[in-house]
């Protein structure tokens, strides 16, 4: 008898985080996170687990998106859905009904990927390697289904994609070798939270580069001269490398030209923008700026995901990287990365979002 996917559990999970502002920036100033935590488990006792990610208030929104998701998954044959999790993944962004609330946008969307990666996090139980190791052993040709390309097919077509990672194939084994002796860059977020005060800022900082951390990131965005006193006391400190700050929070085009960003605290730092929102695409080509692979992943839209692409010419996966299941992170030269409020961490990171 074959396995079967036996029950699907969600559960409302919520922290009070905005007692101490921890997690706070310049569009989410006292959040409290949260996640619909969703757990399957199969007839044979194996379980995964996957959540979506909230803020507070709404999270129940979260859980009840996915339990409307859930009679699409059970009773589905395990073998077959780890076999096929493109097809999966359609399968809950496909529904007739339900896709009328947004299967690429919102609360489906976020539901929909939850379920993605709790099967992903199955996957990885079941054969002892984390997603990224299951990721580099695929074929280019089964990494490509795994991808819906009708709205990606303007900037890059299935061939397209293939031709790139057969290209890259033969080099596979050597990066594989390389990230287990080496690690990647990691970041931390802890210390720069908006909310925090200068002092925290600074002890936090501190404890962080007495851990190994080499980047620090900020965020800005809410008050132009907190944030660059906040940048002029970390540089004390660190070497700042990068700025990221949130466009949504100087909706004043002055005040938003690329001449006018905290890049001015500091010549070696580099402002990184990206859109947040749909809308948003239009105005970062007025202002000349280029949209970056971390943005990628915070547009809701296919259109928008599309044009990011054409702008950045990368695309980064979206919070599910187990990097630093296996390998460990590689000490760099310490530097502060300013973030947006919205800013991920690169797939090929490993660090700290607290």
């Amino acid at each position: 008898m074959s396995e079967l996917i036996s029950a699907v559990e969600a559960a409302d999970v919520r922290f009070p985080t905005s007692r101490d502002l921890d997690g706070s920036d310049a569009m989410n100033p006292e959040p409290d996170y949260s996640a619909a935590y969703v757990t399957i488990r199969t007839s044979s006792g194996d379980a995964g687990h996957g959540l979506a990610f909230t803020v507070g208030r709404g999270n129940d929104i979260e859980v009840a998106a996915i339990r409307a998701l859930a009679p699409l998954v059970m009773g589905l044959p395990v073998e077959e859905v780890l076999a096929d999790l493109g097809g999966f993944s359609r399968r809950l962004t496909g529904d007739s009904q339900l896709r009328w609330l947004g299967p690429e946008k919102g609360a489906i969307h976020m539901a929909a990927a939850a379920l993605v990666a709790l099967v992903w996090d199955l996957y990885e139980r079941r054969t002892g390697k984390p997603v990224w190791r299951l990721l580099a052993e695929l074929s280019p040709e089964q990494l490509v289904d795994l991808i819906d390309f009708r709205y990606l097919q303007d900037a890059l077509t299935r061939d397209g994609a293939l031709g790139i990672l057969r290209r890259a194939e033969p080099g596979r084994a050597r990066r594989t070798t390389a990230l287990l002796k080496d690690g990647y860059p990691a970041y931390t977020t802890t210390p720069g939270w908006l909310g925090y005060n200068d002092e925290k800022l600074i002890r936090l900082s501190k404890e962080a580069v007495a851990e190994g951390f080499g980047q620090i990131k900020l965020k800005v965005g809410a008050d132009r001269e907190a944030d660059e006193r906040r940048m002029r006391l970390a540089l004390h400190l660190h070497r700042v490398r990068r700025v990221h700050r949130h466009p949504a929070a100087f909706p004043d085009p002055e005040r938003s030209h690329p001449r006018r960003s905290p890049r001015a605290v500091d010549r070696r730092a580099q402002r990184r923008d990206h859109p947040d929102r749909p809308g948003a695409v239009p105005h970062h080509r007025r202002q000349g700026t280029g949209v970056g692979a971390a943005g990628f992943t915070d547009l809701r839209s296919p259109f928008h995901r599309r044009d990011a692409v054409l702008r950045a010419g990368e695309m980064a996966s979206h919070r599910k990287h187990r990097c630093g299941s296996t390998a460990r992170t590689k000490p760099h030269a310490p530097s502060l990365s300013c973030a947006h409020p919205n800013d991920q961490p690169h797939p090929r990171s490993k660090g700290r979002r607290s």
